[in-house]
């Protein structure tokens, strides 16, 4: 199924994973199947099945999967833009920190707003920051690429993640503003994810 990207045999395979009678790696490989082949009418099952309590074992790799095909591939659900915003307001980390790559790979605009705030609030854990920085630079534009400028200037504590951010929305002015932030680190440690960026 991989090898040919087609998805004909996910039906019966999501079949499966419903009844839970799957050890726990076959329901992962069929999950990353999944990722690699799925197209947007099996996302939206996959989005349903992430949403159906009775499965809430397989919701991380679920949304992992939904993550590869729309970072991937592009793969959009109907109704995408509802379910993002919902598992956004989701009270699980996990689930918030996915559904911000999500908001960005299925390119819902209307998130940009809540991806900004998340990347700039305090006490925001680290991968929820990271998520939402890769939301951000899914979404892309010009608008991506002014709020981590902006960032970049107006909040030192943040200024590696401002420079990752451009790096993948503004390569040219993420050049400039690392060879800033390189010139201001005060030694390696601190300049780590800048120089991998």
């Amino acid at each position: 199924m991989k090898s040919t990207g087609r998805s004909d045999a996910l039906a019966s395979l999501f079949a499966v994973l419903k009844k839970g009678t799957l050890a726990p790696d076959d329901a992962a490989a069929v999950l990353a199947m999944a990722g690699d082949a799925a197209d947007a009418a099996q996302a939206k099952q996959m989005t349903d099945m992430a949403n159906d309590p009775a499965l809430a074992a397989l919701q991380v790799g679920l949304l992992d999967a939904l993550v590869k095909a729309a970072s991937a591939r592009g793969v959009k659900p109907e109704g995408a833009e509802a379910i993002a915003q919902a598992w956004l307001a989701s009270p699980k980390p996990e689930i918030v920190h996915r559904a911000t790559i999500l908001a960005g790979g299925w390119k819902i605009e209307s998130a940009r707003e809540a991806l900004m705030n998340i990347v700039t609030k305090a006490d925001i854990p680290p991968p929820i920051r990271e998520g939402a920085v890769q939301g951000l630079t899914l979404l892309g534009g010009v608008k991506s690429r002014d709020f981590f400028d902006k960032l970049f200037r107006e909040q030192a504590a943040l200024r590696s993640i401002a420079v990752q951010g451009l790096a993948d929305v503004g390569p040219q002015l993420a050049a400039k503003r690392a060879v800033e932030f390189l010139s201001q680190s005060k030694d390696g440690a601190e300049a780590s994810p800048v120089i991998g960026a």
